[in-house]
């Protein structure tokens, strides 16, 4: 498990995370949803964040940082050789989930939207 509470480790996190929205080309309202940031931070905040990587990590965050990277670790594997298909992937309509955006399934349904997008990716079913 990654200890987080090194503070270079937790830096390299929040970069890792932000750069990856941006990597998708989500528009920085997106970006604030996804991270669970207050609908008022301002895209020169995501820009520090990206750059410099200070945020708290608490344990909301954490958690989307942690699924945000599981799916683009699924994704990529997908598309292996095609970084831009990959981020296509995230930002293009899904017959799947009818014909809604994987992007737009985490933003409306923050956290379970993006266990929804993971699971999809991993093959789970919700047999529930």
């Amino acid at each position: 498990m990654i200890d987080y509470t090194d503070s270079e480790t937790a830096r390299d996190l929040v970069s890792t995370v932000v750069k990856l929205l941006r990597e998708w080309q989500l528009d920085d309202a997106e970006q604030v949803v996804l991270l669970g940031l207050p609908a008022s931070t301002k895209g020169r905040a995501l820009n520090r964040l990206a750059l410099h990587g200070d945020h708290p990590l608490d344990d909301d965050f954490l958690q989307r940082a942690q699924l945000l990277l599981a799916i683009k670790n699924a994704v990529d594997s997908l598309f292996p050789f095609n970084n831009q298909a990959a981020c296509l992937w995230v930002t293009t309509p899904n017959l799947f989930f009818d014909d809604i955006t994987p992007a737009r399934i985490m933003i409306n349904e923050g956290l379970d939207g993006m266990e929804r997008i993971i699971n999809h990716l991993d093959g789970k079913q919700d047999w529930g």
